[in-house]
């Protein structure tokens, strides 16, 4: 018997019907292969660019920056000093920076910040429960006005995601506290509630509730400002605290608060108001047709005859206003004012009844006390 021997048609495959199936299964595990080891570069890639202690630590001041206290709070895991609950707060800090645009005003600012994360034993941490128990310590490094910032947080690996994917969690971080400290405030400043503005947030400088508003808790790292501008009185600069992660909770330990100072002094107003109310008075002295003006400090002495009518009284120059402590608006006073006055009068001889013009400045000085409040200004010459 004769075997088959018809040659395959031109183009037809000449192999056996099993190798194309096991051409196609060598495809199909060198295609597994590829997508098996493009997944352990892209899991790699992800671990150590989105599943890192650095990433939940971004993701927290993401947070912050954007106004979002929620997130940012839960993330952090935020803590008062004393409470026995999450969100306890027993101190009764003020907490107006810790949501909204206020808690986004406390990065403004901040520059240059970056993320990295850092030895345990070269943390601000070393040595505390927190570095011990940290899986990781990661440092926010920054610059306020080129001066050089950091605070250090601890970083715990809580579980996986996808089974592949480390979770981080921040360790619990201490609330800061921040104080406001207003200086310069004259005695009857409460007569105009003044207000200052802390990172937009308004806080009351007198009052039975301007202590407690002035104690903020603060999330780490954060810029702090305070201003105030009233007509008279004002923040000689604004006051600034920078605040860092010291590990101590707000309200835990009042050496630890940061202090935010506002130093109040004197406004360009202030000076111009006095000068007013002085030009004010020496008018009232000028008008007086006499050569011993009631209540007003010049006089004019002669031995012979004036005519009343012919007596005019001027002040050619503005006065000058001497003032002290003007960077102490509870301190401020007029230590001196000196002017000159100018008299012009007909005077007639007693012995010859010469008549003759007379033309005559007369330095003196003039003392006053002084009443100040962000709003209110009361110039009392001494009138003695």
């Amino acid at each position: 018997m004769t075997g088959d021997t018809t040659a395959p048609a031109l183009g037809q495959d000449a192999t056996r019907p099993g190798g194309s199936r096991r051409r196609w299964g060598w495809i199909c595990a060198g295609a597994a292969g590829v997508t098996l080891i493009a997944g352990a570069v892209t899991v790699a890639v992800l671990n150590s660019t989105v599943f890192t202690p650095e990433a939940v630590v971004e993701r927290y001041l993401d947070a912050v920056r954007e106004g979002d206290g929620a997130t940012a709070f839960g993330l952090a895991q935020a803590r008062f000093a004393d409470a026995e609950a999450p969100g306890e707060n027993p101190d009764g800090l003020s907490t107006a920076l810790l949501d909204g645009e206020a808690l986004a005003s406390t990065l403004t600012g901040v520059e240059d910040l970056q993320v990295t994360e850092v030895s345990a034993d070269e943390s601000d941490l070393a040595g505390t429960d927190e570095a011990d128990d940290a899986d990781a310590v990661v440092r926010v490094s920054f610059t306020v006005d080129g001066a050089e910032h950091h605070s250090d947080f601890g970083v715990n690996r809580t579980g996986r995601d996808w089974l592949v994917f480390p979770r981080w969690s921040m360790q619990e971080v201490a609330l800061q506290e921040v104080v406001l400290e207003p200086s310069g405030l004259p005695e009857n400043a409460a007569a105009d509630a003044p207000v200052a503005d802390v990172n937009e947030v308004p806080v009351p400088l007198t009052g039975r509730d301007a202590e407690s508003q002035s104690r903020f808790a603060v999330l780490p790292p954060a810029v702090v400002t305070a201003e105030y501008e009233g007509s008279f009185v004002a923040s000689v600069s604004p006051g600034r605290a920078i605040v860092e992660n010291t590990g101590a909770a707000a309200g835990e330990d009042a050496e630890q608060a940061h202090r935010l100072e506002l130093t109040l002094g004197a406004t360009e107003a202030l000076t111009a108001e006095i000068q007013r109310q002085i030009s004010e008075h020496l008018t009232f002295c000028t008008d007086q047709k006499v050569l011993q003006p009631t209540g007003c400090p010049m006089r004019y002495w002669t031995s012979n005859r004036v005519t009343p009518d012919s007596i005019e009284w001027s002040i050619p120059e503005d006065p000058k206003i001497y003032l002290e402590h003007e960077n102490d608006a509870s301190q401020i006073r007029i230590a001196g004012v000196d002017a000159v006055a100018r008299i012009t009068l007909e005077e007639i001889d007693l012995v010859t009844g010469e008549a003759r013009t007379v033309e005559e400045d007369l330095p003196f000085e003039l003392q006053a006390e002084l009443t100040v409040t962000p709003e209110r200004v009361v110039v009392r010459p001494d009138l003695s």
